[in-house]
This record gives C-alpha cells, sequence and structure tokens, in this order.
C-alpha cells in the first residue's frame, strides 16, 4: 500500500509542471496577441491620419496578423486615389478618371465620367459630352441624359444647316420633344440636297421671304408622291420608296424651275454608286393605273408584282412587237414616199434646167428624149400654140408643159409633174 503511494507521487508532479508550463504559455501568447492589436490599431490611426509610410512599415511588421497585408497593399495606392479625390473636387475629371482605371475602381471611373459629361454639357459642347455619356450608358440616370444631350446637339446641329449630322442626333431619342418634326425636317432638308437651286427659288420665293427648310417643305408640296410604296421588278424584288429613302437608303432630288413650278428629277445613292431614276406612268392601253420606276434608263420596278406583273409583262411585249411593225411599216412608207419626192423632184429640176421656164427659145430647140402626144405626126409652129405637150425625162414621172408659141420662138408658161402610171 505504501508503495502505490510513492509510485503514484512522481506521477502527480509531472502534471503539476506540465500545468504550470502551459500557464507559462498561454500567458506569453495573450501577451503577444495584445502586443499585435496594438500595432495594428497604431497602424490604422496611422493611416486615417494619411501617415501612409508609418502605416504601412506598421502593418509590414505584424505579417499574417488579420488583414495586415492588404493594408499594405492600400498604402502603397492610397495617395494616389486621394489626389484623385482632389482632382474630382477640382473638377479635373479626367486626369482622375485615369487613377481610377489603374485601380480598377469602376464606379469612381463612372463618376468622374459621368461628372465630365455633365460639364461638358453646361458649356454647350453636347457632341463631347454626348460622346462621355453614351461610354456609361447604363449609370444612373445616364439614359436620360443622353436624350437631352442628343436633342440639344441635334437642335445645334440643324441651325448650323448640318442636316446629316442633326438626324443622326435625333433618330436615337425617338419621340423625345419635337425629336420626330426635327428628324422629318432633316430628312426633308437631305433629300433636297441636291437640288441645285443656284439662287433661282420655287415660286418666286425670295432668299429673304423664306429659310431654306421653309423652300424645302414648299418644293415637296409640289411633290408627286405617286410612287410611295413598294415596287417589284421581273425577277421579284422588291424596294420599298417612302418619303425620305428607298428601302432604307436616302435619296435625293435635283430638277428645274419650269414657270414657276417644279420638274423634278431623282437620284438615288447606294454601294455601288450614284444612280438616276425616273418615275413615269403606264403605257399599256388596258391597264393605266401601272405605273414604272426606271433606274439608270434600264432597270424597271412596277407597282403590281407576282403572277400580275407577269401578266402584264407578256401583254406589253406583245404591245411592244405590235408597235414595233407598226413603226416597221411606217418607216418603209416614209422610205417609199421620199424616193418617189426625189424623183419627182429630179425630173423637176431637169425640166426647169432645160427649158428655163419663162424664157423664150427660137423653135424648134426642144431638148427631149422622146414626144408623147397625141397625134402620131409632129406639131407645126401654128399648131404649137398653146398645146399641152407631155415629155418622159427617164424615170417614173411625166411633164406636161403648155407652151406659148410666138413667130418662131416659144417659151413654157406652165407645167405639172405626175407619176407615170406603168
Amino acid at each position: 500500500m505504501k508503495e502505490q503511494k510513492r509510485s503514484k507521487k512522481p506521477i502527480i508532479i509531472l502534471i503539476a509542471l506540465i500545468v504550470i508550463a502551459l500557464a507559462g504559455t498561454s500567458g506569453f501568447y495573450g501577451i503577444k496577441q495584445r502586443q499585435k492589436a496594438n500595432i495594428y490599431s497604431q497602424a490604422e490611426q496611422c493611416f486615417q491620419q494619411k501617415d501612409y509610410s508609418a502605416a504601412k512599415e506598421l502593418f509590414t511588421q505584424l505579417g499574417s496578423y488579420k488583414d495586415s497585408a492588404e493594408w499594405v497593399t492600400k498604402c502603397d495606392s492610397q495617395p494616389e486615389l486621394d489626389s484623385a479625390a482632389s482632382l474630382m473636387k477640382q473638377g479635373k475629371y479626367e486626369q482622375a478618371r485615369e487613377i481610377y482605371k489603374k485601380y480598377n475602381l469602376q464606379d469612381n471611373y463612372n463618376e468622374c465620367t459621368y461628372q465630365l459629361a455633365i460639364s461638358y454639357a453646361t458649356a454647350k459642347d453636347y457632341e463631347k459630352s454626348l460622346k462621355e455619356f453614351e461610354q456609361i450608358s447604363s449609370y444612373k440616370d445616364v439614359k436620360s441624359k443622353i436624350q437631352d444631350c442628343a436633342y440639344k446637339y441635334g437642335r445645334s446641329l440643324f441651325k448650323d444647316g448640318k442636316y446629316s449630322d442633326a438626324k443622326t442626333c435625333f433618330e436615337i431619342i425617338g419621340d423625345y420633344k419635337k425629336a420626330k418634326k426635327y428628324l422629318d425636317k432633316c430628312n426633308l432638308a437631305n433629300k433636297y440636297s441636291a437640288f441645285d437651286i443656284n439662287g433661282s427659288y420655287l415660286g418666286g420665293l425670295e432668299p429673304d421671304d423664306s429659310t431654306l427648310i421653309e423652300l424645302y417643305e414648299y418644293m415637296e408640296s409640289w411633290f408627286d408622291a405617286d410612287f410611295y410604296g413598294t415596287w417589284y421588278n421581273a425577277s421579284g424584288d422588291s424596294i420599298v420608296i417612302d418619303k425620305f429613302s428607298i428601302s432604307g437608303v436616302p435619296y435625293y432630288i435635283t430638277g428645274a424651275i419650269i414657270n414657276s413650278h417644279p420638274e423634278f428629277d431623282y437620284q438615288y445613292e447606294n454601294t455601288t454608286g450614284f444612280h438616276h431614276f425616273t418615275f413615269e406612268s403606264s403605257s399599256d392601253p388596258i391597264r393605266e393605273d401601272i405605273k414604272t420606276i426606271i433606274f439608270d434608263d434600264t432597270v424597271r420596278y412596277y407597282n403590281i408584282g407576282g403572277a400580275e406583273l407577269q401578266e402584264f409583262l407578256e401583254r406589253q411585249d406583245i404591245f411592244i412587237a405590235e408597235q414595233e411593225k407598226e413603226e416597221e411599216e411606217w418607216e418603209r412608207q416614209r422610205q417609199k414616199q421620199a424616193n418617189e419626192n426625189n424623183l419627182k423632184n429630179e425630173t423637176i429640176n431637169k425640166f426647169e434646167d432645160w427649158y428655163k421656164n419663162g424664157s423664150m427659145y427660137k423653135i424648134p430647140l426642144f431638148h427631149y428624149k422622146n414626144w408623147s402626144i397625141t397625134q402620131s405626126n409632129g406639131l407645126s409652129v401654128v399648131e404649137m400654140k398653146a398645146s399641152s405637150i407631155a415629155m418622159d425625162f427617164w424615170n417614173d414621172y411625166n411633164v406636161t408643159a403648155t407652151f406659148l408659141v410666138e413667130n418662131d420662138s416659144y417659151k413654157c408658161i406652165s407645167f405639172d409633174c405626175n407619176q407615170r402610171n406603168n
């Protein structure tokens, strides 16, 4: 029994020593943690006081304690970020924005861009303002800002006569304020931009009486818009012509002013170049309602399509063939008549040249190939008085002449030229 007690005593002493050792270690660890916490707090205070160098040194000492490593990185970047904030207050948004971009701070970057765009709009530099807003289209109220900025920019361009650029602005803002009204005016101006007025205004309008847009509207009031709609060619292709475009591509008006009324010609520009087109009604005797648009004098589009168009084209082919036959026959008759006229003129010229109409000649000095008279024998001078003599002048025409005979002389007092009957 006593031996058992003696064996337990060393064990108890060992346990006691271990407990004492552990207690000492725990106390030391606790002291270390309190020291790190104090250093961490000191580093935070240095950071808040913008003493980034001291803060970085303290956070570096802490190693992996808490988020000390992240704070070390912040100590490196914060001086520039403070500079960016200062630049923002000074209105130097572009410089500040570059710093935020460097550190990938998107919200700060967006805010710089937002404020920069507003500053441009305040200065009425709507072009730059619009470009900045478009970079951050989903930020804050930028969508409404874009509408307002584009509207103001469009009006400014419109006022300066830059209708194509103004049109681009009004197209992106839809129904905003009076955008549609301005868009129509821009389209109208663009359509007539190729119209060479050269100081000559329609309907007697003078420059002092009308702005260009009012002039274009006046021209549009004379405009024949029968060709607005869908058109088809023989291959089944279609185009849509509206007030301002052909299948979405603008077309232009050229023309001249005749008796104070515009006579229009049209020009169409697409990816293959500048094309001329004209508009005409149908010459079809059955379908007068069919109209035709002709591009470059060759490509035709019609206001009907499909089977209806094919039937019309077949009928047109027949109609054109008949017209060509009629024209050929007319040309043949015309040529025949011309030949006859030439022969007749040749006969008359010969007669006048040989007999010198109106001059007296000694008898008998007729120069003829043969005589064709009612008597088989020749006529005496007495018998020739006031006689009509038919003479053949070597072609299809006879000349019947009446001569006045006086003593031994004669002269032609009248003649007629007729085609000979074979």
